[in-house]
C-alpha cells in the first residue's frame, strides 16, 4: 500500500482517483487543487507518491510544484494530464518524473505506473543510501589515512602517486600536493629504479609482497628501518590498476631485536670462555694441592703454595662475580637514556674524595643497553683508582661529528701508558682487579657504540665513546 497525494483542480477527477486508488489498496492522504497547495500538503503529509496535474490555477503549475517538491522532499511525482504537446513534454523532461499518464486513462495503466514508480523509488532510495554510505566510508577512509602514523601511498600503473598521506609526505620531505600527480622518477630519480622494480614485480605477479624489511633514509637524513607491504589494486573486473604501499617505522623494534641477538651471541661466547678459564684455574689449583700434600713437612714451601692456591681461588671468585654482572648485558630491551642522569647515578655510588665530575649537555640521550649507567660508573671508578693523587677533575663532554656523536670522558691524572691503551679493555687486566672496562665495551657494543682510549700519557686518561647517528638525540631544555 502506498500513501498518495492527489493534485488536480477538477473535483470529479480527484474523487475518481481517490476511489480507484482505494480499490487498488492505496491510501489517499490528501487532495490539492493548486501547485502552492500541493507543496504545502506534501510537506504536511509526506506521501510516498504524488499524482500531479500539470495545468492548474495559480502562479505555480504542476511542473514547478514537482520541481520544488523534488528539491525539498525528494517525493516521486507521476504527471496526469491532457497535454502531450512538444513544449509540455520538453518541460516535463526537465523534472524527470516517475511517470506520465494522459487523460483519460484506465485502471490497469494507473496501477502499473504507480507500481513502477514505487519500485523505482525503492531502487533510487537504496542506491542513495549506498552512495551516502560510500561517501561516509570514503570520508572515514580519508580521516584514517590522513591521521595514520604509517606512511601510505597509492600509485597507478605508470608509477604516478595518486594519493599520499601526510606521514608519507613528511618522510619524502615534501608537501602532499607536491607529490600527488608525479611519479618516482620526477621526485626521486636516484632511487626510483630500485623501488619501481619492486612495484613492477607486484603488478606483474598480481600478488602482494608483505613484510619487506629494509633501511630507509628520510628527507631530513634520519636513518630508519621500515617494514613495507605492497598490495596490487584491482578494479571490479579484477584488472590491476595500481599499487598500495603501506610503510611502518620499525626502527626501535629492529634495534631491540639486533641488540638481543648480539647479546645472545655474546653470552654464549662468554659462557664458553668463562668455563674454559675456570677449568684452567681449577686444574692449576688441583696441581698445587697435590704438590702441597707432598711437602707437608716443609712449612715455608707449604705457605708459598697455599698463597698461590688462595690467589687462584680469588681469581675464580672474580670470574664468577663477573659472569653475574655480564649475564645482564642485553637481557633487557635497549632504551633511550639521559647521559647526564646516568653520570649522576654513577657518582652517587663512588667515593669521589673531593674530585669533581662534570657533564656538559643535560639534554643528551643515548640509545643503549639499560646498563649504560654501569659504563660511566666503570670509567669514573677507573679514573679514581689509577689517576693518582694529582688528579682533581673528571669531565664528560660531547660533540657531534661526521661519524655521529663523540662522548669524551677525560681526567687530569697520570693517564694510560701508550702500550696499554688496548690491553686495558681485556678481561681481567690490571692484575685481575676487575673487568670494568671490558664490561663497558661489551655494554656499549650492544647498540653499535664503540669506546677507545686516546689520552696523552702523563696528562690524563681520555676515553672516547662514538655513538652512531641514529643512536643519540637531544630532548628539549631541562
Amino acid at each position: 500500500m502506498a500513501r498518495v497525494l492527489v493534485v488536480d483542480d477538477e473535483v470529479i477527477i480527484t474523487m475518481q482517483l481517490k476511489e480507484r486508488l482505494s480499490s487498488m489498496g492505496h491510501k489517499v492522504v490528501g487532495i490539492a487543487s493548486s501547485g502552492e497547495e500541493a507543496i504545502a500538503k506534501a510537506r504536511a503529509t509526506k506521501p510516498d507518491i504524488i499524482l500531479m496535474d500539470i495545468v492548474m490555477p495559480g502562479k505555480t503549475n504542476g511542473i514547478a510544484a514537482a520541481k520544488a517538491i523534488y528539491k525539498e522532499l525528494d517525493i516521486p511525482v507521476i504527471f496526469i494530464t491532457s497535454h502531450a504537446d512538444d513544449k509540455t513534454i520538453r518541460e516535463v523532461k526537465k523534472v524527470n518524473p516517475y511517470g506520465y499518464i494522459l487523460k483519460p486513462f484506465n485502471d490497469l495503466e494507473l496501477k502499473a505506473t504507480i507500481e513502477l514508480a514505487l519500485f523505482r523509488k525503492s531502487d533510487v532510495s537504496d542506491r542513495k543510501r549506498a552512495e551516502d554510505a560510500l561517501r561516509q566510508l570514503s570520508a572515514d577512509h580519508k580521516v584514517i589515512i590522513d591521521h595514520a602514523p604509517a606512511m601510505i601511498w597509492y600509485k597507478d600503473m605508470k608509477n604516478t602517486f595518486v594519493r599520499v598521506n601526510p606521514a608519507g609526505a613528511r618522510a619524502f620531505g615534501l608537501a602532499v600536493k607536491e607529490i600527488e600527480g608525479k611519479n618516482m622518477y620526477d621526485l626521486f630519480p636516484d632511487c626510483a629504479e630500485k623501488y619501481c622494480q619492486d612495484d613492477r614485480e607486484v603488478i606483474t605477479s598480481g600478488k602482494p609482497r608483505l613484510g619487506i624489511i629494509e633501511p630507509m633514509t628520510t628527507a631530513s637524513g634520519e636513518n630508519l628501518w621500515v617494514q613495507s607491504d605492497k598490495i596490487p589494486l584491482k578494479d571490479e573486473d579484477g584488472n590491476i590498476t595500481g599499487i598500495l604501499v603501506f610503510v611502518v617505522d620499525i626502527t626501535e623494534r629492529k634495534r631491540a631485536e639486533d641488540a638481543l641477538a648480539l647479546a645472545s651471541r655474546k653470552l654464549t661466547l662468554l659462557s664458553s670462555i668463562t668455563r674454559h678459564d675456570i677449568i684452567n684455574q681449577l686444574a692449576a689449583l688441583n696441581g698445587y694441592l697435590e704438590l702441597s700434600r707432598d711437602i707437608l713437612g716443609d712449612p715455608v714451601k707449604l705457605a708459598e703454595f697455599i698463597t698461590k692456591e688462595q690467589n687462584i681461588a680469588r681469581t675464580i671468585e672474580a670470574q664468577i662475580r663477573f659472569t653475574k654482572d655480564y649475564q645482564d648485558v642485553g637481557i633487557k630491551a635497549t632504551v633511550w637514556q639521559n647521559v647526564h642522569d646516568s653520570v649522576a647515578v654513577a657518582k652517587e655510588h663512588l667515593p669521589l674524595r673531593g674530585i669533581t665530575v662534570d657533564t656538559d649537555s643535560p639534554t643528551l640521550e643515548v640509545y643503549a643497553d639499560p646498563l649504560l649507567v654501569r659504563v660511566f660508573y666503570n670509567l669514573i671508578d677507573n679514573a679514581l683508582r689509577y689517576g693518582s693523587e694529582q688528579m682533581t677533575a673528571i669531565r664528560i663532554s660531547s660533540r657531534e661529528s661526521d661519524c655521529g656523536l663523540l662522548i669524551v670522558c677525560e681526567d687530569d691524572g697520570v693517564g694510560i701508558p701508550a702500550d696499554k691503551k688496548e690491553a686495558i679493555f681485556n678481561r681481567g687486566y690490571f692484575k685481575h682487579t676487575g673487568f670494568g672496562l671490558f664490561l663497558s665495551r661489551e655494554i656499549l657494543s650492544i647498540t653499535g657504540i664503540t669506546i677507545t682510549e686516546n689520552g696523552v700519557p702523563g696528562k690524563g686518561a681520555r676515553f672516547e665513546i662514538t655513538v652512531p647517528k641514529s643512536g643519540y638525540r637531544f630532548r628539549g631544555n631541562i
